[in-house]
C-alpha cells in the first residue's frame, strides 16, 4: 500500500474489475478511517481522506449507482485543496457502511482519477462531512452545526405571515449538468468533463447515460473515449491553419538586426537580410518580441549641462518652485497644414471630388506669450509676425512685473525663460539687470522641464477642438481658454519640477517623459 505522502493510483480500465474493486475500495475506506476515529452508532465517520480513497470511492459509488440506476442530488464545497464532501442519511445502495453521496466535487474526483492514471505523485487531501436531515422539510443540515437539534434553521425560524405577500420569484435558470455547466451552453467541454467522461465509461456507463448526466452530445463522449484510448491526453489538439513563413532562427535574426540598427524599418531588414517574407511579416515579428514602431525623439548633446543643472537645484522644495515664474512662447495655426488623407475609390485619385483646392486653404498664425506660477495663470499678450529682442522686452515690460507682484507682492522671485536668441540677447539682459529680475540659469534644449510645455499641450487641444475658421475666432478661442484653465492643473505641473529633476538625475542626463 502506497504512503500518504505520494500515492500513485490508477482508474479502474474496463467495467470487468468492478466487482473486485468495489471490494478491495471498501476495505480500504474502512482501514484508512479507523486511523483517524473509530465507529460512532454503527456509521462510518471520516476527518481527513486522502485522494487515493476519494478516487476508490467515486469508482465504488459509480458502479453502485450503474446498478441501482440512481443518481444522487449534487452538492459542492470547494476549499483550496481540500474538497468539503457531503455526507447523506440515504443510503448509497452497494456501499451501506460510507452512506456517501458524491456531489459536484465528483469532478475534481474524476479529474484526480485520470491524472493518477498519467503518473502524478501527489494529489490533494479530502475532507468528508456528516451530515443529517431535517425532520421538517428533510433539507441535509451539517450535524456539528445543528448542536443536537433535529430541526433545520429555516423550520425553528418560520418567516412572518407577511412574506407570503412577497413578489414571485424569478423564473429558475437553466438546470445545470452535473458539473455545473448549463444544459444551454453549446461552449465546448472543459476537462473536468472530459476527465468524467472517461471515468464514467470505464466503470461501464453508457455513452448515451454519460451524455444525459452531462448534458452534451453522444458523439463528444465517443470521440472522447477514443481520444483517451489512442492518445492519453485530454488536452486540445493543435489547431490547424497557415503555417509561420519564418522559422524561430529567422526571427531571431529579424529581432538582432533590428536591436543593432534601431533606425532600419522592416523594408530596410528584408533588403538587409535578404529575406523571402513580406515587410509586413517582419513587422509582426517585432511586434511579437515588443518592438514597435515610434517617432524618433531629438536630443542634443546636453546632458552634462542638464545634470549639473538638476543637481545645482536639488536642494530646492516645492515651495522654492513655487516662487518662480515660468514663461515661454507658442503659436497657433489656422486650418490644416499636415498630410489630409481621404477615403476614394480605385482610380479616383485626379477625380476633382477628392482633390483639395489649394485657394480653398486656410492660412493665418498669431503667437502667444504667456507665464505661470503655482499660484496661477500671470498675464499673457497675443502678438503676430515675428518677435525680436525689442518687441520681447516692451511684452515684458507690461505683463512680467505686474504678474510677479500679482503672485508675490513681497519677498524674491525668479523668472524662467529658455535659450532663445531674443532672450539671451545684450538688451535683453540688459533690461532684466535693470530691473533687477533674477533669472534661472536654464539648460538649453530641455523643453521637458519646463511645465508650462504641458500648458500649451493642453490649451491646443481645447482651442483646436473648438475648430477656428477665421483670424478672430482663432484669438478669441485662445483667449477664452487661456482664461478657463484649471489652477489646479497648473499648481501640480509646477510643484512637481523636484520630482523632474531627480528623473533627469536618474536618466543620466537624457530626456525625461514630460
Amino acid at each position: 500500500m502506497a504512503s500518504k505522502s505520494g500515492l500513485e493510483s490508477s482508474a479502474p480500465a474496463a467495467s470487468a474489475s468492478a466487482h473486485r474493486h468495489f471490494a478491495r475500495s471498501r476495505r480500504m475506506l474502512k482501514l484508512h478511517a479507523r486511523r483517524y476515529e473509530p465507529h460512532r452508532h454503527g456509521r462510518l465517520c471520516l476527518k481527513y481522506v486522502h485522494a487515493q480513497w476519494l478516487i476508490s470511492a467515486c469508482c465504488v459509488c459509480c458502479a453502485a449507482w450503474s446498478r441501482a440506476r440512481v443518481l444522487p442530488t449534487p452538492r459542492l464545497r470547494l476549499r483550496r485543496d481540500r474538497i468539503a464532501l457531503t455526507r447523506s442519511a440515504a443510503a448509497c445502495p452497494g456501499l451501506p457502511h460510507a452512506q456517501m453521496v458524491l456531489s459536484r466535487a465528483l469532478s475534481h474526483a474524476l479529474l484526480c482519477s485520470c491524472a493518477a492514471a498519467a503518473g502524478c505523485d501527489r494529489l490533494p487531501l479530502l475532507r468528508v462531512r456528516l451530515q443529517v436531515p431535517c425532520d421538517g422539510c428533510g433539507q441535509l443540515m451539517d450535524k456539528a452545526k445543528a448542536c443536537g437539534h433535529r430541526l433545520c434553521l429555516s423550520c425553528r425560524h418560520p418567516p412572518a405571515a407577511a412574506a407570503a405577500a412577497a413578489p414571485a420569484a424569478p423564473e429558475p435558470s437553466p438546470p445545470l449538468s452535473m458539473f455545473g455547466r448549463p444544459t444551454s451552453c453549446i461552449d465546448q467541454l472543459t476537462t473536468i468533463e472530459r476527465a468524467a467522461i472517461v471515468t464514467l465509461h470505464g466503470v461501464g456507463w453508457t455513452g448515451q447515460r454519460i451524455a444525459e448526466v452531462l448534458h452534451c452530445d453522444e458523439h463528444a463522449v465517443t470521440r472522447w473515449v477514443r481520444r483517451w484510448e489512442e492518445t492519453r491526453s485530454l488536452e486540445d489538439a493543435d489547431r490547424s491553419g497557415r503555417p509561420r513563413c519564418t522559422t524561430d532562427d529567422t526571427d531571431q535574426d529579424i529581432m538582432l538586426c533590428s536591436d543593432a540598427h534601431v533606425t532600419d524599418n522592416p523594408r530596410d531588414i528584408q533588403r538587409e537580410l535578404d529575406l523571402a517574407c513580406s515587410a509586413r511579416t517582419i513587422r509582426r515579428r517585432l511586434n511579437e518580441v515588443d518592438l514597435h514602431s515610434c517617432v524618433q525623439r531629438a536630443e542634443h548633446e546636453n546632458v552634462r549641462a542638464r545634470i549639473s543643472f538638476a543637481e545645482g537645484y536639488s536642494r530646492w522644495t516645492e515651495d522654492d518652485w513655487s516662487r518662480v515664474l515660468f514663461s515661454d512662447e507658442t503659436h497657433f495655426y489656422l486650418g490644416h497644414h499636415g498630410r489630409e488623407y481621404v477615403q476614394l475609390p480605385p482610380g479616383a485619385a485626379l477625380d476633382p471630388k477628392y482633390t483639395r483646392k489649394e485657394n480653398e486653404r486656410l492660412e493665418g498664425k498669431v503667437s502667444l506669450w504667456g507665464c505661470i506660477s503655482a499660484g496661477g495663470l500671470g498675464h499673457a499678450e497675443l502678438y503676430v509676425d515675428s518677435l525680436d529682442a525689442r518687441r520681447y522686452q516692451t511684452i515684458l515690460g507690461l505683463n512680467l512685473v505686474s504678474s510677479a507682484h500679482l503672485f508675490w507682492p513681497t519677498g524674491q522671485w525668479w523668472f524662467q525663460q529658455d535659450n532663445w536668441t531674443v532672450h539671451t540677447a545684450g538688451t535683453s539682459r540688459e533690461w532684466f539687470h535693470n530691473h533687477g529680475i533674477d533669472l534661472i540659469d536654464w539648460p538649453a534644449w530641455s523643453p521637458d522641464l519646463n511645465p508650462i510645455e504641458e500648458l500649451w499641450n493642453d490649451l491646443k487641444r481645447r482651442v483646436y477642438g473648438r475648430h477656428p475658421r477665421t483670424m478672430d475666432e482663432l484669438e478669441r478661442f485662445v483667449t477664452e481658454e487661456w482664461a478657463a484653465t484649471d489652477l489646479n492643473f497648473i499648481a501640480r505641473i509646477c510643484r512637481n519640477m523636484p520630482h523632474r529633476l531627480q528623473a533627469v538625475i536618474a536618466n543620466n542626463g537624457h530626456k525625461i517623459p514630460y
